[in-house]
């Protein structure tokens, strides 16, 4: 079944933000072998990435209409110089071929025991030991980047969409511009 990509209209029946000409051409400005699969597992490729994008965070403004199938185009969407964005930005369709183009040789989602919140692992003399609060699963960086700035968020996002503050947060009650002072001295920043 061929693609329906979403033209910036807000189409009910849209699957994809980008056409497979798009991915191709993506891939070929920037050297990414795809000529090793048929058009028919790109497709399902665009849609996989498609379907990543608008289930990884919500969104600034709204969509168009409830009657639309993807988060994007939205309105009062800008971008981080406050430019109004119409039709799905330029970065959401390069996050899509990213992305497209990584799920041909790996999955953007794998079910994980315990939702892959290891503590240790050792297997033989090599040992890894993930911090309490590292996100389950790969992080696609490069996307995550790109679709940041259409994020909908009060702080910025330091390793990706999922990642939220410790539950204790004492460590952080001080800032890198405050100076708690010296009891001994009393000295204060101006």
């Amino acid at each position: 079944m061929a693609l329906v990509t979403e033209d910036g209209t807000g189409k009910a029946n849209a699957d994809a933000y980008i056409s497979l000409a798009d991915f191709k051409t993506y891939c070929t400005n920037r050297v990414l072998r795809w000529e090793d699969y048929e058009d028919f597992q790109i497709e399902a490729a665009i849609r996989l990435a498609t379907g990543w994008i608008d289930t990884q965070a919500r969104y600034k403004g709204a969509r168009l209409s409830a009657a639309q199938a993807l988060e994007f185009p939205r309105a009062d969407l800008t971008d981080w110089s406050n430019h109004d964005i119409t039709g799905v930005p330029l970065r959401v369709k390069q996050a899509c071929s990213e992305l497209a183009f990584r799920s041909l040789s790996e999955p953007l989602y794998q079910d994980l025991d315990r939702g892959g919140r290891i503590v240790s692992e050792s297997i033989g003399s090599i040992s890894v030991t993930y911090a309490a609060d590292a996100p389950a699963g790969k992080l696609w960086t490069f996307a995550t980047r790109l679709l940041e700035q259409y994020v909908r968020s009060s702080e910025p996002s330091t390793v990706g969409f999922g990642w939220t503050e410790p539950e204790t947060a004492a460590q952080f009650s001080i800032g890198m511009g405050d100076y708690p002072g010296d009891a001994e001295t009393e000295t204060e920043l101006v």
